[in-house]
């Protein structure tokens, strides 16, 4: 073993790695789970009795929305916007409803919808759009962890279709991960 090199422990008799990745003996913090997520908004109408509206996406405008709409009419108005693709977002529940953005727009925090136009009675009537759930990606924000994170996707994967498949392919893994050591001091690290 190299001083300062990353190995991965292994039964002996099995030969299968134990889980515990070790820098010159030390023990190495493990990939954090952080998974992907989808954003949600939500668009509440508050006392309109008739009339209409349309939101935004990005700029583009959506088609008119009813005062008293379903989750079908939201949906079909905001797949109106150019700038959403069919099956990218959904639209459940009754005022407020929820929208929730997947698929390609999935994963990801997402620009808020914003009210484009507005024609409600009486004129006291109020549309309100807020954030319910951040859409996140599955990234630590931390480069380094986020390069730990996708090295252990690696090592999950190729584990999982056998070592056959890729001839020494947990020392490539480990080959990796050293590679990763200068950014633990120049990034601010993850120790």
């Amino acid at each position: 073993m190299v001083p300062g090199r990353a190995t991965k422990e292994h039964d002996k008799t099995s030969k299968q790695p134990t889980g515990a990745t070790t820098v010159g003996g030390a023990p190495q913090p493990e990939p954090q789970a952080v998974a992907t997520v989808n954003e949600v908004q939500s668009i509440q109408i508050n006392g309109a009795v008739s009339g209409n509206f349309a939101v935004a996406f990005i700029g583009a405008p959506s088609g008119n929305i009813p005062a008293s709409p379903s989750a079908a009419q939201v949906l079909a108005a905001l797949n109106q916007c150019s700038t959403i693709v069919a099956g990218d977002i959904a639209v459940a529940g009754t005022n407020p409803f929820s929208v929730t953005f997947q698929n390609g727009l999935g994963g990801k925090d997402v620009p808020q919808l914003t009210l484009y136009s507005e024609n409600l009675n009486p004129p006291s009537a109020t549309v309100v759009i807020q954030t319910t759930t951040q859409g996140s990606d599955g990234t630590t924000g931390n480069p380094t962890q986020d390069a730990i994170n996708a090295a252990y996707q690696v090592l999950a994967v190729i584990h999982r279709h056998g070592p056959t498949n890729w001839p020494d392919w947990e020392n490539k893994v480990v080959y990796a991960l050293n590679l990763l050591a200068p950014l633990q001091t120049t990034v601010g690290g993850i120790y």
